[in-house]
């Protein structure tokens, strides 16, 4: 059973932005890692505040860092009802929101603007 995905956003204001705005997550709790358990667990020597967001039973675990990693092919799919205008709201606010059309239905991936990347399924 997943419990829940962490991600890093490079601003803070994703989390009401894009996360909450545009995917329909709630800003469920927070807490800081403190420096010593983050270089333990991560090898990262730094106070660190979490977000934790929830939707139905999803938690996002979202670590605000402006440092990027490359991302390869790292997703998160979610069923949301209504895809289209999820789709629509994204493009409306300046993230991307990229359809791949296939025989058998079109695809869509939207990014937050630290290039995580979501697969929107109709659910």
């Amino acid at each position: 059973m997943l419990e829940h995905v962490a991600l890093t956003v490079a601003d803070n204001k994703e989390l009401e932005n894009f996360y909450r705005n545009i995917l329909g997550f709630e800003l469920h709790k927070t807490f800081e890692l403190n420096e010593d358990l983050s270089k333990k667990i991560f090898g990262i020597s730094k106070n660190m505040s979490v977000y934790h967001l929830k939707k139905d039973n999803l938690i996002l675990e979202i670590f605000i860092s402006v440092e990027r990693s490359k991302l390869k092919y790292n997703h998160i799919c979610l069923l949301i009802k209504n895809r289209e205008a999820v789709c629509k709201n994204a493009v409306a606010n300046g993230y991307i929101c990229n359809r791949i059309k296939r025989d058998r239905g079109d695809l869509i991936f939207i990014q937050d603007k630290s290039s995580n990347m979501f697969e929107i399924k109709e659910g």
